[in-house]
């Protein structure tokens, strides 16, 4: 009977590191130039995000795929395209029951990633694991 308890227990935490893994950014060279960023969500740290956007500012060329991307924290966002174009961006309108607001991602001007940047979407919205 204890055998089993500890052979589920392991179980359980072999789920939980393989979802946390699954979260996690995903990040890939092609060659020396070439960066692709996978971000299944926005759900990611600052100092996530910045490390993303260290590698990536030592790449000419970024691509960014978001197919499957579940969405997130708009801050997030905002941090991680404050670290990708020299102007401020705007991202879209938040509605609000007394109207909209733009969101913005402010730029930090310096030290921005200034290659290529392709992005992936995909047509069918946020795919669940």
């Amino acid at each position: 009977m204890g055998s089993r308890r500890v052979d589920r227990a392991e179980g359980l935490v072999r789920e939980v590191q393989d979802e946390k893994h699954f979260w996690r950014p995903r990040w890939e060279q092609a060659g020396d130039d070439v960066g692709i960023l996978k971000p299944p969500t926005f759900m990611l740290e600052p100092s996530e995000v910045e490390a993303l956007i260290d590698k990536a500012r030592e790449r000419s060329a970024l691509i960014v795929d978001l197919r499957g991307n579940t969405g997130g924290v708009s801050e997030t966002l905002k941090h991680l395209l404050g670290g990708m174009f020299e102007k401020d961006v705007k991202i879209g309108d938040r509605r609000e029951r007394k109207g909209s607001r733009p969101q913005v991602a402010v730029s930090r001007n310096r030290g921005v990633f200034t290659g290529k940047l392709v992005v992936l979407v995909g047509s069918g919205g946020p795919r669940q694991p």
